[in-house]
């Protein structure tokens, strides 16, 4: 699955998109959108719920992208495969119920993708980070989600 976000300025207009390829299946979905008042951390999680919605059934993940807001937040047990149930509990509570040390940023996305999330599938806990812009589908999701933006911001 490869997201990017894209938001001109940030904050600002943001457009969002996913690729999602299913090798064995031979499958390929896009899908792309963008939101008036946003950031580009928002447009690029706003890109993983949507890639994550477009899969069915269980599955796991590879996971491409450049976002340090979505890595870090897979890494630190926003949302990861295989964590213990318990831990997981711990961590929603402190940081949902706003005991945690710090708020989390776009909170609500992070539990919409959670509520999604559960049972349905799991990302890898290696995580890619593609810096060569020049890959096809990489770039084709970057287009993607600059061409929502640029659509969007053409309508006012």
């Amino acid at each position: 699955m490869h997201i990017a976000g894209s938001c001109d300025p940030d904050p600002g207009c943001g457009g969002w998109a996913c690729v999602v390829l299913n090798p064995g299946r031979g499958t390929r979905v896009e899908r792309s959108g963008a939101e008036w008042e946003t950031t580009r951390n928002r447009m690029a999680l706003r890109a993983l719920f949507e890639g994550v919605a477009a899969l069915s059934g269980e599955q796991m993940v590879d996971l491409v992208c450049d976002s340090d807001h979505v890595l870090t937040g897979l890494k630190n047990k926003v949302w990861k495969a295989r964590e213990p149930v318990e831990d997981l509990e711990h961590w929603q509570r402190l940081v949902w119920n706003g005991d945690g040390p710090s708020p989390v940023e776009n909170f609500d996305l992070w539990r919409r993708l959670e509520e999604l999330r559960a049972g349905r599938v799991g990302i890898m806990p290696a995580f890619q980070r593609i810096a060569n812009r020049s890959k096809p589908d990489r770039e084709r999701c970057r287009q993607l989600a600059v061409a929502a933006r640029g659509a969007l911001a053409g309508s006012a």
